[in-house]
């Protein structure tokens, strides 16, 4: 299965986790319906994808700890005239899996944008 574009002037971000034995990583892709990639994440983790989708769904479930980071997602969501979350198909997101495998010991995040 192939990437599926977004429609026509919308954005597309996949994330997406993987867990090996004691490991686990995510990674993410910003693209435009073109497949252009504006932005790019990779990093270990302990969270479950599914878990972080609810605390983006319902904010009252995101723990304390995080509660300043989820402030700065929701100001940024107010600024896009319509998100969307949805879970797909994992092969659907090769290069958000592939980069969430690559960096699953790094101790630090990375990420680029332009």
């Amino acid at each position: 299965m192939d990437w599926e574009p977004p429609p026509c002037g919308w954005l597309k971000f996949n994330v997406a986790g993987v867990s090996l034995d004691e490991r686990a990583g995510c990674g993410g892709v910003l693209r435009d319906e073109k497949g252009v990639v504006s932005a790019l994440f990779s990093g270990a983790t302990s969270f479950d994808l599914n878990m972080v989708l609810n605390w983006l769904k319902y904010r009252s479930l995101s723990p304390w700890s995080l509660r300043k980071l989820f402030v700065k997602i929701e100001d940024g969501c107010r600024h896009i005239a319509e998100i969307q979350f949805a879970v797909t198909n994992h092969k659907k997101n090769g290069m958000a899996e592939t980069l969430a495998k690559a960096d699953m010991s790094r101790k630090n995040f990375f990420k680029a944008a332009w």
